[in-house]
């Protein structure tokens, strides 16, 4: 469904928008598609900073600067990705030494556990000899909600 026509159908979505623009709410949806969070966040990862990749990390940058922090309450919320044994021994050795870590691209997390292992498993293909399934459990402290921007 086109933007247009999806707040045509829905006009209460644009209450969600708050000071977001448009093009900004549409690169949070896009975002959440396979479709925009893979090639985006594969560019972010190898530093391969073409101008579609600059241009969508600023506005997408930009949108979640302006939206309110989530309010965990303080419950946890749950990442599920696939990571290089490398990567692994990398955010251990960090978490070891008490010390954070941060991804260099776009992370999605939910409220259920049962949301992490979703976004681990989802539409994964053949997995490489040294890749792993790894769950985070998050104490999130700048995690935007963009519940009401998808669709």
């Amino acid at each position: 469904m086109k933007f247009r026509e999806h707040i045509k159908e829905h006009p209460e979505y644009l209450k969600h928008l708050g000071s977001l623009s448009k093009l900004e709410a549409l690169a949070i949806y896009h975002y959440s598609l396979k479709w925009g969070v893979r090639p985006l966040n594969t560019d972010l990862e190898d530093k391969t900073f073409s101008q579609y990749t600059k241009e969508y990390e600023e506005i997408l940058s930009k949108a979640l600067k302006k939206l309110h922090p989530y309010d965990s309450k303080g419950k946890p919320v749950y990442h599920g990705t696939t990571l290089r044994d490398q990567q692994i021994e990398d955010i251990y050795r960090k978490l070891k030494n008490n010390e954070s870590f941060q991804f260099g691209f776009f992370t999605s997390a939910g409220l259920r556990i049962e949301d992490g292992e979703k976004y681990m498993t989802k539409d994964r293909g053949e997995m490489a000899e040294d890749e792993r399934m790894v769950l985070f459990y998050i104490d999130a402290k700048t995690a935007k909600d963009v519940t009401n921007l998808r669709w």
